[in-house]
């Protein structure tokens, strides 16, 4: 798996169609790769663990393509009691 983490949408846009057109192109089991932005990161409360990640493919020019979490299996969000929450860079426990 190969996390790619872009500066801008646009940069994202661009990194996007460039895998899609690698994959097109290659025609063999394409490379697991997934992409973001650091403003993404920095708007949800889970950083890099968030559904905040894309991959190519067809949904790539959709005006709000589908965004997954990069681990599926990990819960949706830390409601537990003792769960540590970050908000704008500071943590606190929850609970």
């Amino acid at each position: 798996m190969l996390l790619v983490v872009t500066t801008s949408e646009e940069a994202e846009s661009q990194f996007l169609y460039q895998a899609y057109l690698a994959e097109r192109q290659r025609g063999s089991e394409p490379l697991s790769v997934l992409f973001t932005t650091t403003r993404r990161i920095a708007d949800h409360a889970d950083g890099l663990l968030s559904p905040i990640w894309r991959a190519p493919g067809s949904d790539a020019w959709t005006e709000r393509p589908a965004r997954i979490r990069w681990l599926p299996a990990l819960p949706r969000s830390p409601t537990a009691e003792g769960a540590v929450s970050r908000v704008h860079g500071s943590t606190a426990t929850v609970g």
